[in-house]
């Protein structure tokens, strides 16, 4: 009796088809295109906080991996490991706040993500080789504003945020989102604390975010799920407020 084979180059491909993985199909075998939605799908848990709490090896559970492959890939698409593209991101969003607002630094060590704020100088010198003090020196943005914290997010032009306020309007959650004129508004919680976000049109390659909340923790995580929501992916519907907790994102069900 002939056994029925498919090439589909992906272990979830194959097994939703009720097919046994071939080594082929193994995750630990993957390449090409397959190796890189791999890398890119664990891109996006590494920006949703995979990393903040746990460690390369837990993350590889996750995805069915080593963590030695996964080093071996992410050097291999992105010429870094997961951990040093986090600590990347996470320095790089630092430096922003350095330079947009007048967060402490320790404000801003917590709201990029970071445990501590030695764990924060250190990072910041390593990559930038000045210590967090001296970049502010050279500051180019604005200040925080009194009732709350002004962040530029940046967009691809041309951006028609006339097309993405409609949207966003057209699904908005009553008593979570609204669009008043040019500004989306939503609420969220931090930690059981009520915040408020506000996006309007800044410029012609940026938005502007207004974030109301009641601390600074985690913020990286708070923009990174505006982004989310600005694109029209990832935001689940369904009427429950953004709900953020130390380390981790989530929305209740």
């Amino acid at each position: 009796m002939s056994i029925p084979r498919r090439w589909t180059g992906l272990h979830d491909s194959a097994e939703a088809a009720e097919f046994r993985t071939c080594v082929r199909c193994r995750r630990d075998r993957l390449f090409g295109s397959a190796a890189s939605e791999l890398v890119c799908r664990t891109v996006r848990m590494i920006v949703a906080g995979a990393l903040d709490n746990g460690t390369e090896a837990e993350l590889g559970r996750r995805l069915g991996l080593s963590a030695r492959h996964l080093r071996r890939l992410f050097h291999e698409h992105l010429g870094v490991t997961p951990h040093q593209f986090n600590r990347a991101r996470r320095a790089q969003f630092a430096r922003r706040l350095l330079d947009d607002t007048d967060l402490t630094v320790i404000d801003v060590a917590f709201a990029a993500g970071f445990g501590s704020l030695r764990q924060f100088n250190r990072t910041i010198r390593e990559t930038f080789h000045q210590p967090p003090n001296q970049l502010r020196r050279h500051r180019i943005g604005g200040p925080t504003v009194d009732d709350g914290l002004r962040l530029r997010l940046a967009v691809t032009r041309p951006y028609d945020w006339d097309a993405v306020r409609g949207m966003l309007a057209a699904r908005a959650i009553p008593g979570v989102e609204a669009v008043d004129g040019s500004t989306y508004r939503r609420t969220i919680v931090v930690d059981g604390d009520p915040g408020l976000l506000e996006v309007r049109p800044g410029g012609p390659d940026h938005l502007l975010l207004q974030a109301y909340l009641p601390n600074w923790e985690g913020l990286i995580h708070v923009v990174q799920r505006v982004r989310r929501i600005l694109s029209g992916s990832g935001e689940c519907p369904g009427p429950a407020p953004m709900i953020l907790e130390p380390g981790k994102e989530r929305n209740p069900t």
